[in-house]
């Protein structure tokens, strides 16, 4: 028999919704940036001295935020194989990204990257860019035939080449220079069978929640990370107190991957 559902509110990360932000920039790749100052009135290249350029600086609206820079950089993924999301109600239930994936009190699969600097051909600590993070929550709750609360969402925030959020990694910790992740954003639905489906948070059996790109702020606390990167793990964090239930979400990663990107944009570049 599983636990009540008393007071769970609706067992996803259940933050307050905002629109997601605009990628634009992160998206401008061009390399004429330079050329703006003839760029606007070179059309044809044939104005200026330099006009000779602008047979392909025709915008003059060039940015300079994701051009390649001259630097290199690291972007690590890590598995997040034995993360929680706790919720503290009436009855608590645990929640473990760990296979098989979608048995009642599993979901999964999870990876977040982190982008790193470049030291002598190796990653290393020091200005680090969180740069991706995505996490399926695909999980039931509940007792069978009164209310079994499902819930199967696809999260993701990233990738941004320029970076979600910024952090300085030194001794061990990685301090973040905000406390949440933006434009987090979720798709899937929150379903209920049972009797008493419809009361106590959940949504009626026959009337399931819908994501639909929906996104929010990932709440976020500083992690904790090996001397060689090999792991990085966040303390039990806040997601969401409300209709007294508590639910936070613990990260554990495990280096699974290490890619140096030669052609990293300058606005990633330390």
């Amino acid at each position: 028999m599983r636990k009540s559902v008393a007071k769970i509110g609706l067992m996803g990360l259940g933050m307050t919704l905002a629109g997601c932000g605009d990628d634009t920039a992160s998206k401008d790749t061009s390399t004429n940036a330079t050329s703006a100052t003839t760029g606007t009135t070179g059309t044809t290249g044939t104005t200026g001295t330099t006009g000779t350029t602008g047979t392909t600086g025709t915008t003059g609206t060039s940015t300079t935020s994701t051009v390649t820079g001259d630097c290199a950089t690291w972007l690590l993924s890590y598995d997040l194989t034995g993360s929680k999301l706790t919720i503290d109600a009436d009855l608590d239930f645990e929640v473990t990204l760990q296979e098989p994936y979608g048995e009642d009190l599993n979901m999964g699969p999870g990876m977040l990257t982190l982008r790193v600097p470049d030291e002598g051909g190796e990653p290393a600590l020091g200005d680090i860019l969180f740069h991706e993070i995505r996490l399926t929550q695909n999980f039931s709750t509940g007792i069978d035939g009164f209310a079994m609360v499902t819930t199967d969402l696809q999260t993701q925030a990233g990738p941004e080449a320029c970076g979600l959020v910024a952090g300085e990694g030194s001794g061990g910790a990685i301090a973040w220079s905000a406390l949440e992740v933006p434009d987090y954003c979720q798709d899937g639905t929150l379903s209920c069978s049972g009797v008493l489906c419809g009361t106590m948070g959940t949504p009626p059996s026959d009337d399931p929640i819908v994501y639909d790109n929906e996104c929010a702020t990932l709440p976020l606390s500083d992690f904790e990370v090996a001397a060689d990167l090999s792991t990085v793990g966040m303390p039990p964090t806040v997601l969401q107190d409300k209709d007294g239930a508590v639910t936070s979400l613990a990260l554990w990663g495990t280096l699974i991957d290490a890619t140096r990107d030669e052609k990293t944009p300058k606005c990633a570049c330390p």
